[in-house]
């Protein structure tokens, strides 16, 4: 009786412990990445010759989202870092910002007022060589 009681246990032990495994796997494989293909701002960060340079561009997504808007300026804990620049292109940022800073990306209409802001983090930027 004992042999039949320790049998059932591993049994059912083996069947819980293939079902969290199974689980697992799916949350690895459907777990969100750090960046999402479908964001609609990138904002990213590189060394620069005395500072750091960013740059800000919105994806096919983010031209949908935010409308009218051409130039951005980028803020850290309420103050400018950058000068008011075009979507897409690189700016100077003193002083100098790093990966993962928390800024506030101000999205500014052709008259340069404010028509949106976006907080998020800045990511590493690729260089090109």
């Amino acid at each position: 009786m004992k042999k039949n009681i320790n049998k059932k246990t591993i049994g059912i032990l083996a069947i819980i412990i293939i079902v969290i495994a199974i689980a697992g796997v799916f949350y690895i494989n459907n777990k969100p990445s750090k960046t999402q293909a479908s964001a609609p701002i990138t904002a990213t960060v590189r060394k620069g010759a005395f500072s750091s340079v960013v740059n800000v561009a919105l994806t096919d997504v983010g031209k949908k989202q935010y409308k009218n808007v051409v130039k951005y300026q980028v803020f850290y804990e309420g103050k400018a870092v950058s000068p008011k620049t075009e979507l897409g292109k690189s700016a100077t940022a003193y002083p100098a910002r790093k990966e993962n800073d928390k800024v506030a990306i101000k999205l500014l209409k052709s008259d340069d007022k404010v028509a949106y802001s976006v907080d998020l983090n800045l990511q590493k930027a690729e260089v090109v060589k």
